[in-house]
């Protein structure tokens, strides 16, 4: 785990997290369509996030990883992954502009709230 808040790869993690919620709050402002490109880009950028924050806080790499490979919120972070895979593809056989929109608000919270539960947990282990 990596306790140094000014090394590469936290500050890669971070910007890359404001570039997230910019994009969705941006994309969901302007409102010009294309939902389902976007819901693409929200899964790139979320997944890249998801890497450097495994790599970040070591999860799988090390005996001082924050969350064990086997344990609980290691289930629930795959579950909301799963979630997130499962109505994107669903995006495939429905071409409504609602619906997509829906779709990618839908994506941008469960990737926001997993954000969110994982820097809990790092605070919570760091203090």
């Amino acid at each position: 785990m990596n306790t140094n808040f000014f090394s590469l790869i936290n500050i890669v993690t971070l910007l890359l997290s404001v570039l997230f919620i910019v994009f969705g709050i941006y994309s969901i402002k302007k409102n010009k369509g294309y939902f389902g490109r976007k819901v693409v880009i929200s899964l790139l950028l979320g997944f890249v996030i998801c890497i450097t924050a495994t790599i970040r806080d070591g999860y799988g790499f090390s005996n001082d990883s924050i969350i064990s490979f086997d344990g609980n919120i290691s289930a629930l972070f795959s579950i909301l992954g799963g979630i997130i895979v499962l109505i994107s593809v669903s995006l495939i056989f429905n071409n409504n502009i609602q619906y997509r929109k829906l779709i990618f608000v839908i994506v941008n919270i469960i990737f926001v709230i997993k954000l969110i539960l994982m820097e809990l947990i790092r605070l919570s282990v760091l203090l």
